[in-house]
């Protein structure tokens, strides 16, 4: 599996206000960077988060307000109704997979990356994760949870 590039995937966030903050591009000047979606979400201040799978055409996104997982900008679907959904938080991230001959320094004999999308939140002193990981080449979508 190769590694995802540059436009093949692309996030936008929305905050309070109306604010919008898309992914950087090179030939946009005045796109805030990840930093700053990372700071209103500390502000709880984020309400969504989408991506884009260019290549795919497909959409997937997470509503920080209910805590419903959104697919293709239209069906939005609460995945855990059982947990209350105070205080919700982002997760985002690249995960990237791979095993290598570490004595012999060949190459990484498989690479597996999953974009992972969904909230956490705290409540009654424990950290309840809901996220979703995305194959970028297939689109194929696995629900994870950890309590």
């Amino acid at each position: 599996m190769r590694e995802p590039e540059k436009g093949d995937v692309e996030w936008v966030a929305q905050a309070e206000g109306g604010i919008e903050f898309y992914q950087p591009d090179a030939e946009k000047t005045e796109i805030p960077l990840i930093k700053d979606v990372l700071d209103a979400n500390k502000k709880k201040l984020l309400k969504e988060f989408t991506l884009t799978f260019n290549k795919l055409d497909q959409v997937f996104g997470v509503d920080l307000k209910t805590g419903e997982f959104i697919f293709n900008k239209s069906l939005k679907i609460d995945l855990a109704p059982e947990v209350p959904k105070c205080n919700l938080r982002l997760i985002y991230y690249l995960r990237h997979r791979g095993r290598s001959n570490f004595f012999s320094f060949t190459e990484t004999k498989f690479n597996l990356y999953r974009y992972l999308l969904g909230w956490q939140t705290t409540c009654d002193g424990r950290n309840i994760q809901r996220f979703l990981a995305i194959d970028p080449e297939t689109g194929k979508t696995e629900l994870m949870s950890k309590r």
